[in-house]
């Protein structure tokens, strides 16, 4: 295991969370189908203008680098980053590239250690899975929630995502007894590795069943049930600027066909 920092703080950023709170969450979008949950990480990024903490080692994720959405600097955007604000206790990691093959566990270990260690309250996954594999049992809902191997729903009610367990998600109900081992969710990325890990911080995983394609109105599907779980007062969704012209291209001119 590498003995490099997994996370580094931005000199100029808010800071990570005094103290463990209850009232801290990590929102944690996991790589999945439809990148949904990416796009609703970058929906609450830019609605909440988060500004970056810190970000994590590269060298677990496929090499990616672009520029920051909607800045002219001369920063760069990294595989995954923290965002925050000073004081806030909202936090929302971002992932922008796939983790390696051979570094998953080692990746899914440094994530939950950095949870652990760094005054988290809570954590919630947001997770994309394949709707052409929903179950009967899963046909009511098209959102669910499941429960970290470790987590019991009194330990979430006491946490700011008890809102989440308020929730009509009739598809697969967030009961003490679910198992992990035994829970399908196709298309789902490390989602499994992450709600098996053992850890003593509260976790649980927001999932909405998508279909690839244009995923920006399943992103701010997933923002809202998000939204109203956390009691947050939106009143209208900051979509990142690149996105009016370099998701799923741009429209065609209209001129062309007369």
């Amino acid at each position: 295991m590498s003995d490099r920092p997994f996370l580094r703080l931005s000199t100029a950023g808010p800071g990570l969370p005094v103290g463990k709170s209850d009232s801290s969450i990590l929102i944690v979008p996991v790589v999945s189908a439809g990148n949904v949950s990416q796009l609703c990480a970058d929906l609450l990024i830019h609605t909440l203008a988060l500004r970056q903490v810190g970000i994590f080692d590269p060298m677990y994720f496929a090499p990616v680098v672009g520029g920051k959405d909607g800045e002219n600097g001369a920063t760069v955007s990294t595989p995954m980053e923290l965002f925050g604000l000073p004081g806030g206790d909202v936090f929302v990691l971002q992932q922008r590239s796939p983790v390696l093959k051979d570094r998953k566990d080692e990746f899914v270990s440094k994530l939950l250690h950095t949870v652990e260690s760094n005054g988290f309250g809570s954590v919630l996954f947001l997770v994309g899975s394949d709707q052409s594999a929903r179950t009967d049992s899963q046909m009511g809902s098209n959102h669910y929630v499941i429960l970290a191997k470790d987590t019991t729903q009194e330990s979430i009610a006491s946490t700011s995502l008890t809102g989440l367990l308020e929730l009509p998600l009739p598809g697969h109900p967030p009961t003490d007894q679910d198992s992990t081992e035994s829970s399908v969710i196709p298309g789902s990325g490390l989602a499994r590795r992450l709600l098996r890990a053992p850890g003593t911080t509260p976790r649980i995983a927001l999932v909405q069943y998508v279909a690839e394609g244009d995923n920006i109105p399943d992103s701010h599907e997933m923002a809202t049930v998000v939204a109203k779980a956390l009691k947050m007062k939106i009143q209208g969704w900051t979509q990142p600027p690149s996105w009016s012209f370099a998701m799923y291209g741009t429209p065609h001119d209209q001129q062309l066909f007369g």
